[in-house]
């Protein structure tokens, strides 16, 4: 084999219940021209063995060294790598066929030394959590080290980058450190000037609670102060313009070790100058706008009391014992600064997209109607149009003029088909996709068909947990009790839920009063615990209450008008076809009784001040 472009370096330590998988996630690689350097750093002879198995594999070098940590293993790999870049994978992770393809496309595209891609967490429990998007952008080091210090998309872990491998000389990362990355990335973004950053995920994080990040404490874990106040240091030798977020994030590393000290006997007074260092800054974060709320909450309970953090902190671990997929980044656990939203919605005036206007919006939510048409009649599935899409078929054979999105009503049964994947979907183009929170690619409890190729804001949503593509919307339409406070109890039931996950979606300082967008950080703060697909969860199985085939009415119980939207079951399940923007679509056949129970004369145009629209900021690429 020729001398390689890529060196791949796998530090390995005593993980052979997991190397395998991440091999055979390299060996299929669509770019093939890269070797794999794997260090074994003084593992037990079980995984020594495992190590060597691979030598005969072409491409793959088998170095076996006396153990000397994390830090001493990745120096000793890139010593040893011919390639002219370098990717870090660790041995219990696991990458996409094309993570090496979509690094290096990043970085010729832009011209760069170094280059970025997301990531996703798989959990113990089988559950996936993806922090990847959509785009790619090249961002000076100055704005990805701001970035990296509000843990904005941006982070410091070693893998899931693309370097130059001249960007390591002279820089090695600390021997002994548990954090070593913390101490190196920034310095390494320093060099490059410009870094590539591109949106889609293509590694996968394995979170194993027993790691050297996520286990329990050991003096290492402190290392993180060490490893943040070094990064702080050369930040500020360079841009010192950077001091409030370079506060930040040393403020945040002081709370992570805080934590990780919670019923450890012995650094009384290490907590106390953890505590005091944040009650030195506290003013600084509290005024920061873009420290996230998280940031500024845990401060106030340590301002208040310290024993009161404790308890809170101890509340939110039961949670995470019941939920352990709710921590957004292990060993980076927070959320995006405040001006994420406000960020994208900038971010996505880019040259390669065109902006819609509503007639454009309807268009593409025509186009996807249609392609939702053609799943249901291949797989003989059963819909209709509900809501105001369906009075818009009514009345005005078509969108009604101010409205810009479109919903549809499917049976429980045929739901859950089409949710499991049991329906043939080859035939769609591949820009059509379905979105739904069991997958973890949506923060609705129904599902969505979108569009890929648009992205898009929709005012009141958080960008970062709505879906970022146009889209129609698919809902359950399930059964219901013929006893009618049974009915009306679930549907209660299922709107506190919905209005519980909204305000988690929605951007922070809006309301539809002064008082409400003052108390919103407050409720918002309330629910931080409790994971959005577990609303989501939970607003499924309040919908799934009565057996669609049972009661004589259904519902959409889910994400509807509650009672008001209940219907006689088999005259839902008769369709009768009405126009929408020039094609037939499927209405139930007491559709004039849905309507009227919804909107009362529904042939009645309401006042202007209540036609309401979503207020859609949409591009496309050109």
């Amino acid at each position: 084999m020729s001398q390689a472009s890529v060196s791949v370096i796998l530090p390995v330590y005593n993980i052979e219940e997991y190397l395998p998988q991440c091999m055979e996630s390299l060996f299929n690689q669509t770019y093939k021209d890269f070797e794999i350097i794997i260090v074994d750093d003084g593992s037990r002879e079980s995984c020594s063995r495992l190590c060597d198995s691979y030598k005969d594999h072409e491409g793959v070098t088998v170095y076996h060294k006396k153990n000397g940590g994390i830090s001493d293993t990745r120096n000793y790999g890139i010593e040893k790598a011919k390639g002219k870049w370098v990717i870090f994978v660790d041995a219990d992770d696991i990458v996409d066929n094309d993570h090496i393809e979509y690094l290096m496309s990043l970085a010729e595209q832009f011209g760069t030394d170094m280059a970025v891609s997301q990531h996703r967490f798989m959990y113990y429990n089988g559950k996936i959590h993806d922090k990847g998007g959509y785009g790619e952008e090249c961002l000076d080091d100055k704005t990805c080290i701001e970035r990296m210090l509000y843990h904005d998309v941006i982070d410091t872990s070693a893998w899931g980058k693309l370097y130059k491998r001249e960007l390591f000389d002279g820089i090695h990362y600390p021997k002994g450190y548990c954090f070593e990355d913390i101490a190196i990335t920034y310095s390494l973004m320093l060099k490059a000037k410009r870094i590539a950053v591109g949106y889609r995920s293509t590694y996968t994080y394995m979170y194993r609670p027993n790691s050297i990040v996520n286990g329990s404490f050991n003096p290492h874990k402190i290392d993180m102060l060490k490893a943040t106040d070094m990064m702080a240091k050369g930040v500020l030798a360079v841009y010192p313009e950077l001091r409030t977020a370079v506060i930040r994030r040393r403020v945040y590393s002081r709370f992570s070790t805080l934590n990780q000290l919670e019923g450890v006997e012995g650094y009384d007074d290490l907590r106390k100058d953890i505590i005091a260092f944040i009650r030195k800054y506290s003013k600084i974060v509290l005024h920061d706008p873009q420290a996230p709320t998280r940031d500024q909450l845990a401060i106030r309970f340590v301002l208040m009391d310290y024993g009161l953090y404790r308890k809170m902190w101890a509340f939110r671990n039961k949670l995470l014992w019941l939920h352990p997929d709710m921590n957004s980044t292990p060993g980076e656990k927070s959320e995006e600064p405040k001006n994420s939203a406000a960020r994208r919605k900038n971010d996505l005036e880019r040259e390669d997209m065109i902006r819609l206007d509503l007639a454009d919006i309807k268009q593409v939510e025509k186009g996807l109607l249609r392609e939702f048409d053609t799943i249901c009649s291949k797989n003989s599935l059963y819909y209709t149009l509900c809501g105001g899409t369906m009075l818009g078929s009514i009345r005005h054979q078509g969108f009604i003029p101010w409205d810009d999105d479109i919903d549809v009503f499917m049976p429980r049964p045929d739901y859950e088909r089409l949710l499991n994947g049991d329906v043939d979907l080859t035939f769609l183009p591949e820009y059509v996709k379905i979105v739904s929170y069991k997958d973890g690619s949506s923060n609705f409890p129904f599902m969505k068909l979108v569009d890929t190729r648009t992205d898009i804001s929709v005012d009141y949503y958080d960008d970062r947990y709505n879906v970022r593509h146009i889209w129609i919307d698919i809902l359950p339409m399930d059964g219901n009790s013929d006893d009618p406070e049974k009915c009306a109890a679930a549907c209660r039931k299922s709107h506190i839920l919905r209005h519980a996950l909204l305000l988690k979606m929605s951007q922070k300082g809006e309301g539809k009063s002064r008082l409400k967008a003052a108390l919103k950080p407050f409720a918002k703060a309330a629910l931080l615990p409790i994971p959005m697909h577990t609303l989501c969860r939970m607003i499924d199985d309040v919908s799934k209450s009565f057996p669609f085939d049972e009661g004589k009415t259904v519902c959409c119980i889910m994400w509807g008008c509650g009672p008001r939207e209940k219907i006689d079951r088999k005259q839902y399940m008769t369709p009768v076809w009405k126009e929408f923007e020039g094609e037939l679509y499927p209405v139930p056949s007491n559709y004039v009784e849905y309507l009227s129970n919804l909107y009362g004369d529904y042939m009645q145009l309401p006042p202007e001040e209540k036609r309401v629209v979503h207020g859609i900021t949409a591009f496309m690429k050109a």
